[in-house]
């Protein structure tokens, strides 16, 4: 964060922080706001949006969508964040269409959800999905706010890939969010935690600290030290396919298993009731964290004359034991970030717990076994669903002009969060078969080498701290090779398909070796900036015939500047599409209400004219004072307004005088 404090220049004294949680379940959007991230609510009230866009006659966005969902299964798209950045064929995105009661399709080798609406098939990429809830959320952001001048930040999850993190920068670019800070979900929570430690001067500091975040889809444990106002992160493990939804799944297989044995009734592949089941799961999940039993509703499965059972009642170890093997990949993840970071277990002093899958008692209980002896102090952040959304808040407000009180300003001056690439970046090489040697060089791939006859050498460790330079010097394959192939790669498989592609670029003009047995050298460096994007690649050689360089930016994605264009266009008229339907259906109940309430308002506008009538006939002429008749025609107005249909309004003429 420190290094992007010359941000502020460019900003607007204006301008309003905002930050934007994108989970796979829910989503948030928090407004600075008094010096403190306010959460803004969406129409209904609810802190958190569902992450759903129901389709057909009308477009819904949040809580309306999610509510439509049981009734317009097929045109009703969610979770999709999971299919951000991947292709068609990821083992992944096929998982993900067996569990969707929505239609994936293929369209260029990449997933899309294909709907009905307005009457006619539509077809969204991944990307335009998420989009339209971030263009709802900043819409309400705006309103809130009262201001369309926002700097925005947004989550990412610790685990993903360029590419994934690509396709969130592009949804904020269609949903009218450009150039977006993007922050991992970790390094948020910690901006929290620290921005309020920072307030509250009894809180100790210089801490090796873990950090467990478990989502809906995503799982991270961060080691981390925090001292006065410096947040270190030193080892981040993370899975995108590990979340709270797991525990879903799992508890949806075990009824399904219960169901097929006890009733004899086999669910199926019922698209509508694998996904109210999966509701109902996702209650019984929660009552747990709280009861030592719970029920899972099969009455609202719309199976009632296949089952005779109105629930199925889970007790809290059976649900453990199902999913004991969840907890142990969790403590996997655990382990992984403290071997990475070269903390001891003992040495860590805290455990800072966030996202709505740690309420899982078993979650807490296995976290403490796993430190038995070692006793840290277990955190659980209050508003805990919510760490990720102030983080992110808290830190656009300070990368930008948002207005801060003196104290803030201060808390937030001292604040550095130092992170790192949570990916290794490679290259693709050819092994040296002398590696007995420490002189020997990988060789850089010749013409025509199969991508299969490469492995990939790292050369930029995973958690480097960014901003970051690293080089590798590599040999050419052949003594005659004059080009130099550079396949930079995020990932360290040796399978180079395995790894996520960030660019390709050649090296022309390279001196032939002198000697036969000798080899020319290329030297090939990657470089990552303050928001730990790795942004630029270069290979360069020097040798007595002379020297060369090619400095490359490193642009993953897929999404052509053509499609990005046409996207914005269509997510833009179908918001101009929904205010026009909003303020075309408030305008209809409006008129509905009126009709229905007209005859009422038209006897109370006659009684009210039959007593003003009684007034004037009781008085003389001149008898009522200014004020009297003021009142009476102030009555009847009041009256009369309730007798016009919605939009109409009574102009009040002024009072003639008589000029003297």
């Amino acid at each position: 964060m420190q290094g992007e404090r010359e941000e502020r220049e460019t900003v607007d004294k204006n301008v309003v922080a905002i930050g934007i949680d994108i989970g796979t379940q829910y989503c948030r959007v928090a407004v600075w706001q008094n010096s403190h991230p306010v959460i803004v609510p969406d129409e209904e009230g609810n802190r958190a949006m569902p992450n759903y866009v129901s389709f057909g006659d009308a477009r819904l966005i949040g809580s309306g969508a999610k509510a439509r969902q049981a009734v317009n299964t097929r045109n009703t798209a969610y979770g999709v964040k999971g299919l951000l950045g991947r292709n068609y064929r990821d083992p992944h995105s096929q998982e993900f269409m067996k569990m969707a009661p929505f239609t994936v399709i293929n369209k260029g080798g990449y997933p899309h959800v294909q709907v009905e609406h307005l009457g006619k098939q539509e077809v969204f990429a991944p990307e335009e999905i998420i989009a339209m809830q971030l263009s709802k959320l900043k819409s309400m952001a705006q309103t809130f706010a009262q201001s369309d001048n926002l700097r925005v930040a947004v989550s990412i999850p610790a685990g993903f890939s360029a590419l994934q993190r690509q396709a969130i920068s592009d949804a904020c670019e269609i949903a009218g969010l450009p150039d977006p800070l993007l922050i991992h979900e970790p390094a948020a929570a910690a901006l929290y935690y620290t921005f309020y430690s920072q307030e509250n001067p009894h809180t100790s500091a210089g801490k090796e600290t873990l950090l467990v975040d478990i989502g809906a889809g995503t799982t991270s444990a961060t080691v981390m030290t925090v001292d006065d106002g410096v947040v270190e992160m030193l080892a981040v493990a993370s899975n995108v396919q590990l979340g709270g939804d797991d525990f879903d799944r799992l508890l949806a297989k075990y009824v399904v298993a219960e169901l097929k044995t006890t009733q004899s009734v086999d669910i199926g592949e019922e698209a509508g009731v694998r996904s109210r089941l999966l509701s109902a799961c996702e209650r019984a999940k929660r009552a747990l964290s709280v009861a030592q039993t719970a029920s899972v509703d099969l009455e609202g499965l719309g199976l009632s004359e296949r089952i005779k059972l109105p629930n199925l009642v889970i007790k809290r170890d059976q649900f453990d034991t199902l999913c004991n093997g969840l907890y142990a990949a969790i403590l996997k993840l655990v382990q992984d970030a403290i071997t990475q970071s070269g903390v001891r277990r003992t040495e860590i002093r805290e455990v800072l717990l966030i996202g709505g899958a740690t309420r899982t008692p078993g979650v807490v209980a296995s976290i403490l076994k796993f430190f038995e002896g070692s006793t840290p102090t277990l955190i659980k952040i209050q508003n805990l669903d919510e760490a990720v959304v102030y983080g992110l808040t808290i830190y656009s407000a300070a990368l930008s002009e948002a207005e801060k009180s003196a104290q803030a300003q201060k808390v937030l001056d001292n604040m550095v969060v130092v992170d790192g690439i949570h990916h290794p970046i490679s290259i693709a090489v050819i092994p040296n078969p002398d590696s007995s040697s420490e002189d020997a060089m990988d060789y850089l791939p010749p013409d025509g080498a199969s991508p299969h006859e490469c492995v990939l050498k790292t050369i930029m460790e995973r958690n480097k701290i960014s901003p970051s330079r690293e080089c590798r010097a590599f040999s050419m394959a052949r003594g005659d090779q004059t080009t130099a192939h550079i396949q930079i790669y995020e990932g360290a498989d040796d399978d180079p398909d395995n790894n996520v592609s960030l660019g390709y670029f050649e090296l022309h003009g390279i001196p032939k070796s002198p000697s036969p047995g000798k080899r020319s050298e290329v030297k090939v460096c990657v470089e990552t900036d303050a928001r730990g994007r790795t942004v630029v690649a270069t290979a360069s050689y020097n040798s007595k015939k002379g020297s060369a360089a090619r400095t490359v930016p490193i642009c993953p994605g897929r999404l052509a500047h053509h499609t990005k264009r046409e996207m914005i266009q269509r997510v833009g008229m179908l918001d101009e599409h929904d205010r026009i339907y909003e303020a075309q259906t408030l305008r209809r109940n409006n008129l509905e209400g009126y009709c229905y309430n007209a005859p009422g308002s038209i006897e109370e506008l006659k009684r009210g004219v039959d007593r003003c009538l009684r007034r004037l006939d009781d008085t003389g002429l001149m008898s009522l004072s200014d004020e009297e008749l003021a009142l009476q025609e102030e009555l009847l107005v009041a009256l009369a307004r309730r007798v016009l249909p919605p939009g109409y309004a009574i102009v009040r003429q002024p009072a003639w005088r008589t000029e003297t």
